[in-house]
């Protein structure tokens, strides 16, 4: 039998903390990212608006996806989540959301011109931080989108104008429209054939978006950065029970349950 020097051990099982410290806060970090869209509940002067590249735009050839993790927070508002339009043509798109008895509809358009694809989520799988991955893929040289929720995956043939593509890309509101529903996105990939760009929404403060190679790409005025939430806490609730009380959580239905032996309470 080998023994082990105590001081080896000691060192050995601190690091092994320090390495699920770093782990648990590195996850944390991540959880704790994105960009809240402040909607048609604000003054139209309060309301997000995100351009991506507002600076200078990519160019990519025959296709390129556009990638990000969406939370629908209001299932009952109308409303535009991006608009993407070619720089260099008049070929525009738009992603916007419709709600109609127990579904969200994620309605991908040529902006303002025809229907292309209809996605229903329930509401019941909505809510505040609960996120869905959405994946648009522009597929110039197949004249074809692939739109993939959730790892379904739903495609549309149209008339493409060209085989390269320089997007303006905008989330929220735009232009002369005003219509943004109450969302959050974050963990944003765009990404051609030779060039890729990552966003993880990580600022705390400012309008300036910066991707993960610490570039200033993007611009978002009225940003609500989910980042503060996390760690700078708020008081939501105070409760108080006479009686000894057991508190759960109902991860279905993203609640706090506060039962004692004649109530019981739900927070959502």
């Amino acid at each position: 039998m080998v023994k082990t020097n105590p001081v080896y051990r000691s060192g050995i099982i601190r690091y092994a903390w320090l390495c699920l410290l770093f782990i648990l806060g590195f996850s944390v970090r991540l959880q704790a990212q994105g960009l809240l869209f402040q909607g048609n509940n604000k003054l139209i002067s309060e309301r997000t608006s995100y351009n991506v590249f507002q600076h200078s735009m990519p160019v990519f050839n025959n296709r390129f996806t556009l990638s990000f993790d969406l939370s629908i927070l209001d299932t009952t508002s109308f409303g535009y989540v991006c608009f993407i339009k070619d720089n260099e043509s008049e070929a525009s798109f738009s992603l916007t959301l419709s709600e109609k008895d127990h579904y969200v509809y994620l309605d991908f358009n040529i902006d303002s011109k025809q229907n292309l694809v209809q996605i229903p989520l329930k509401k019941s799988e909505l809510g505040y931080r609960r996120w869905h991955r959405v994946t648009l893929n522009f597929l110039s040289d197949k004249n074809a989108i692939e739109i993939i929720v959730d790892g379904k995956s739903y495609t549309s043939f149209f008339k493409q104008y060209k085989k390269q593509f320089s997007p303006v890309i905008i989330f929220g509101k735009h232009d002369n429209v005003v219509d943004v529903p109450k969302i959050a996105i974050r963990q944003l990939v765009i990404r051609g054939e030779k060039k890729a760009f990552s966003f993880l929404f990580d600022e705390h403060d400012g309008n300036a978006v910066h991707d993960t190679k610490g570039s200033a790409l993007g611009h978002v005025d009225n940003p609500v950065w989910l980042i503060n939430e996390s760690y700078h806490w708020k008081l939501r609730y105070t409760g108080s029970s006479k009686t000894v009380a057991a508190i759960n959580f109902d991860n279905q239905q993203q609640r706090i349950i506060i039962a004692n032996k004649d109530s019981v309470v739900f927070f959502d």
